[in-house]
């Protein structure tokens, strides 16, 4: 269901209405409305399946997770409630800042989320994650936007203190902007919610000020440029060669959750990283990333060079994509694979026969031990 895109705040709150009571109705169903246990959500897009099964097999068993997807198909409902965890789908679109403001909104205790691309392989992060939090820590998180150290969206929990906060500051855990925009949004219709003036006095505050005027830049703080992409502000310099010269910047957003990172930096709080290193492929966890936005980019016509970013992502979606299959999960997935066997081959020449090989050797690139993962069967789509 698309919907023409949206001007205000007020617009976007009456259109996400029926999700947003979809879902408290589920919560309510599952008992959870209001609940003052950890609740994890994991949101994944329709023909997502892949990447959230893979997932759910690295998270430790009693942990109350949501899976939470988008018209997904009465047979990947099926597929996904056969695991026991409670499946939330709404035929609307939506992305995943909705869901974080929802798990908020709709919750009491202690929340968080992880990606249907992020795989944790050891459990001292999940305990790490999920262990109390300092009275003065506001988040644990995977990884941290720098170089302030801001959570990061792929794995985070949020405190209690946290939520709190943020309710009383008029803040959620969203992509802000000066002006309405959808830029860098999964759904069509939806826009970042909008700076208002004690936002922009504690972006100030806490970035600091350039010698011009303009913030400090930051990881999370997201050039737009007038092709429709977002680019966190300390790479900027390299976006001639992804995009090509004379394409402008022409606004900017602060990405989802920092601006909440932000409010809490300043009365105090700060985030506790799990993942030393900050790296995203480690023995302890593996996020490839763009699984939810990669085919909107090249919708829009995303240069060789930028998609090549994302190359892991798309190896992993054709071997996660067969095993899905194999599993007897064959409607759209069989289709998904050939598709992007042939992308893998036409962008990178990668042949099918190489796919696995490939997949590993990229593993190995980012410092990996692949042979440590030879012997465990949730990576046998890799050998």
């Amino acid at each position: 269901m698309d919907i023409a895109k949206v001007s205000s705040e007020q617009e976007l709150d009456a259109v996400e209405k029926p999700v947003r009571d979809a879902f408290s109705s589920f919560l309510a169903d599952a008992g959870l409305l209001g609940t003052d246990t950890t609740v994890i959500g994991l949101t994944f897009r329709t023909g997502g399946v892949h990447f959230a099964a893979k997932a759910l097999e690295f998270v430790p068993p009693g942990l109350t997770l949501l899976l939470i997807g988008t018209s997904l198909t009465d047979t990947e409902v099926d597929f996904l409630s056969a695991t026991g965890m409670p499946v939330f789908s709404f035929h609307q679109r939506f992305d995943n800042e909705l869901v974080y403001e929802m798990l908020m909104d709709f919750t009491a205790g202690v929340f968080g989320w992880v990606d249907a691309d992020c795989f944790v392989l050891g459990s001292v992060v999940w305990q790490d994650l999920l262990a109390p939090m300092a009275d003065t820590v506001g988040s644990h998180a995977a990884f941290t936007y720098e170089p302030l150290g801001f959570a990061k969206t792929p794995l985070v929990v949020w405190s209690r203190k946290a939520r709190d906060l943020l309710q009383a500051e008029g803040t959620t855990l969203n992509s802000y902007a000066p002006e309405p925009t959808n830029a860098g949004r999964a759904a069509p219709y939806s826009i970042s919610r909008i700076l208002t003036e004690h936002h922009h006095r504690y972006l100030e505050q806490v970035l600091g000020v350039g010698p011009e005027g303009e913030l400090q830049p930051h990881d999370g703080l997201l050039d737009i440029f007038e092709n429709g992409r977002t680019v966190n502000s300390r790479r900027r310099h390299l976006t001639e060669g992804w995009f090509g010269p004379g394409v402008r910047r022409t606004g900017w957003l602060v990405d989802t959750p920092m601006m909440a990172e932000i409010v809490l930096r300043a009365h105090g709080f700060m985030t506790k990283r799990v993942i030393a290193d900050n790296f995203q492929i480690t023995p302890d966890i593996i996020h490839v990333g763009a699984s939810s936005y990669r085919e909107r980019m090249r919708q829009e016509g995303a240069s060789t060079v930028y998609l090549a970013r994302f190359r892991l992502t798309d190896l992993f979606e054709v071997l996660l994509a067969d095993e899905l299959v194999q599993r007897g999960l064959g409607e759209v997935y069989e289709e998904l694979s050939d598709t992007q066997k042939k992308r893998l081959n036409d962008e990178s020449g990668i042949h099918p026969t190489e796919i696995r090989e490939a997949a590993r050797s990229m593993l190995q690139g980012e410092g990996l031990d692949v042979g440590a993962l030879r012997g465990d069967p949730r990576f046998g789509f890799l050998f």
